[in-house]
């Protein structure tokens, strides 16, 4: 069986030459074909997407939409907030906000315009109809409603597409609840009968990887494939004792850098830190000093109260939640405080064919349909030194992509498909109902 759907999926390449899987994205943040680097060949991999989308599409138009978010997780509610600063100091580590906000601050439409330069001349050689643009609405009997854009020519213009006219939906953004199977950016009565032709991704993919659902949802679907990942433990909001913390850090090397400490619930490399022996031990010494159980009531009477969502909160733009309880929103309150501490885990030294020297990085891998977009090295611009960790989040260290031989891309994609099709068969089976109570915090308070 293969998979079906997209993946942009963050790889290392160990150094005992097998894989392990840092993180995975769906269409939400895995699509670009504008880096700054200068990724070549830049057009022959996207003339290979294109062809994808051609084949899936049997030929006819493509929407490219893109779904601009007002979901912005780092713009709590007031009612979040005052239950945030109700716990004990420490208790919710929520320092990715001020990162996070600072990255969406320098997001502008300016970073599209090569992306649609790219994607446009693919289509005309695949003899394609491409339409690029922000969706609007889902309008019964009709068709779809977007803003056709033209970043080249600084145009933008309402169109409405008929369903039979379109061969392939192809939405890529924040929000999972833009899928027209999730029945919510409809103009009146919910219509999927209408939704006769392809979107990628599915509903179900679309809301596990979602940008803003715990990054611990994909590994929770793959229950039983522990292997395929570095070890993990979640902590912070009480999710787990400091003896736990304990058994874990005497799991990993006793020198240098040790573990990775992120955020569980936003993506984009925000609040990533490396650590040591000794960071752990501090770690654990705070979570010490901490009334976990009471942490842990307050956790549980929060997410089954649920929030308030004002109009003041919406005059904000504070961040709403997918989820409610009667009149109030289940935000994940768990997930937003906690912290993931992952393994450190080294990558093989690998010599770039650009510099011609060794480099350690990861490899992002591009998956449609189980075929490879795109299977990239991503290298710090310093070249590797037995002993010496570059933590490639960090502004102040450079970076570069180059494509991985055939060879790698081959082995890269050979891995991963069993895994997205074991994903894709579990998922499939799920309401994104299933899917939440699958994943949610609940089952560790």
């Amino acid at each position: 069986m293969q998979p079906k759907n997209y993946y942009g999926i963050d790889v290392i390449h160990t150094k005992e030459d097998n894989f392990k899987i840092l993180d995975v994205h769906g269409l939400s943040d895995a699509v670009s074909f504008s880096e700054k680097a200068g990724y070549k060949p830049r057009l022959s991999r996207i003339y290979r997407f294109m062809d994808m989308l051609k084949e899936i599409s049997q030929g006819r138009k493509i929407l490219y939409l893109y779904a601009a978010s007002e979901r912005k997780p780092y713009n709590f509610p007031r009612a979040l907030e005052e239950f945030y600063d109700s716990l004990p100091k420490g208790a919710a580590h929520l320092e990715w906000r001020t990162e996070q906000k600072a990255m969406y601050d320098k997001l502008t439409h300016g970073m599209f315009k090569k992306e649609q330069e790219f994607l446009t001349k693919a289509a005309g050689r695949s003899k394609v109809e491409f339409v690029f643009g922000e969706l609007l609405a889902y309008v019964p009997e009709k068709g779809v409603l977007f803003d056709h854009i033209n970043i080249k020519k600084m145009r933008v213009w309402k169109e409405l597409a008929p369903f039979d006219d379109v061969g392939l939906l192809l939405l890529w953004g924040h929000d999972y609840d833009r899928h027209p199977e999730a029945g919510i950016y409809w103009y009146t009565e919910y219509e999927p009968a209408r939704i006769t032709f392809p979107v990628l991704n599915s509903v179900s993919t679309s809301y596990a990887l979602n940008t803003h659902v715990p990054k611990w949802t994909f590994r929770k679907l793959l229950e039983g494939q522990d292997d395929i990942f570095p070890k993990e433990l979640y902590f912070g909001m009480g999710l787990c004792k400091p003896e736990e913390l304990e058994e874990f850090r005497q799991s990993l090397k006793s020198e240098g850098i040790v573990a990775v400490k992120k955020p569980l619930c936003t993506h984009s490399g925000v609040a990533v830190s490396f650590l040591s022996q000794e960071d752990i031990k501090q770690l654990i010494e705070q979570e010490k000093k901490l009334d976990l159980r009471g942490i842990r009531a307050k956790v549980e009477e929060a997410m089954n109260n649920g929030f308030d969502y004002t109009d003041e909160d919406k005059e904000n733009d504070a961040f709403k939640w997918y989820w409610m309880l009667g009149e109030k929103w289940q935000y994940p309150v768990a997930e937003l405080g906690a912290s993931i501490l992952q393994e450190y885990v080294e990558a093989m030294p690998t010599k770039s064919n650009k510099t011609g020297q060794l480099h350690q990085g990861v490899i992002r891998a591009q998956v449609l349909a189980g075929k490879p977009v795109a299977v990239m090295h991503r290298f710090p611009k310093k070249p590797y030194k037995e002993g010496e960790i570059l933590q490639m989040t960090r502004k102040e260290v450079p970076t570069f992509w180059e494509r991985t031989s055939d060879e790698l891309e081959e082995r890269v994609v050979r891995f991963l498909n069993p895994i997205l099709a074991s994903l894709e068969n579990k998922i499939e089976t799920y309401t994104l109902l299933d899917i939440k109570k699958h994943t949610s915090a609940g089952q560790n308070i």
